[in-house]
């Protein structure tokens, strides 16, 4: 329902020769999906009139279709993570995003190639864009449990059930400017990111708490918190991965 938002989503998509077409909410999508076929639907939670979750219900229980659908999503709190799912939705983009992030999730749910030239409808989806390498690096906490398979599986599965709190938290102070919220947020993730041995985060989530607590250097908060919104969910995932190993 976002105007300048739908103007950032299209051209993106559009860079990647893909046709694009617009609602406003989530009854106006419902109308459209009624007299037009699409290959995929990235799906805003919060809209007026319909919300996104409605919606895809909607898509799934009375319509009956299975066209994969993608969240967007400002709040990655699990229990909204499972409200999506429990809709019919696919899979979630937590907001804001990198568009190396968007367009990785596009070809892996529609089982695209990323390293060639692809159909996508009439269009081909010709840009490849570099996806971040695998961020899970266990060692050192399992170096910590013993090597101790169950216990390294607990630990992760606290990690996945406590981090996406804290990580909404960040999203809000960083929103309302608030840079003291923000060090104490960023300084309470840091010590589990370094033990699950993620470098780069953990460069990240020390910039933020210094940056913010001296009020220094905050050009450069935006650029980290995009990179952490477009890291933190394939993290979650790839725990999710190992968990179920």
């Amino acid at each position: 329902d976002n105007e300048f938002n739908q103007i950032i989503a299209i051209s993106m998509l559009e860079k990647w020769q893909i046709d694009v077409d617009t609602a406003e909410n989530g009854k106006i999508a419902i109308e459209k999906i009624e007299n037009q076929n699409y290959d995929l639907i990235l799906m805003d939670k919060q809209m007026p009139i319909m919300d996104g979750i409605q919606a895809s219900k909607i898509i799934r229980q009375d319509m009956n279709l299975d066209v994969p659908i993608i969240a967007l999503t400002a709040n990655v709190l699990k229990g909204v993570i499972s409200a999506c799912k429990e809709a019919g939705m696919n899979d979630y983009i937590s907001k804001p995003f990198e568009p190396e992030y968007l367009f990785h999730k596009i070809v892996t749910i529609l089982n695209l190639n990323e390293n060639s030239n692809v159909k996508l409808s009439e269009n081909k989806l010709k840009c490849k864009i570099q996806v971040p390498d695998k961020l899970l690096n266990l060692s050192k906490l399992e170096k910590m449990m013993n090597n101790e398979d169950e216990m390294v599986k607990r630990m992760l599965q606290k990690f996945n059930d406590l981090t996406p709190v804290y990580i909404d938290d960040l999203n809000k102070a960083f929103t309302d400017q608030n840079w003291e919220d923000l060090s104490d947020i960023a300084h309470k993730i840091k010590p589990s990111i370094n033990l699950i041995g993620i470098d780069s985060l953990n460069i990240d989530f020390q910039n933020l708490e210094l940056f913010a607590l001296n009020e220094d250097d905050l050009k450069s908060i935006p650029e980290i918190m995009n990179r952490v919104n477009t890291y933190m969910p394939i993290l979650f995932q790839e725990i999710n991965e190992k968990i179920a190993s």
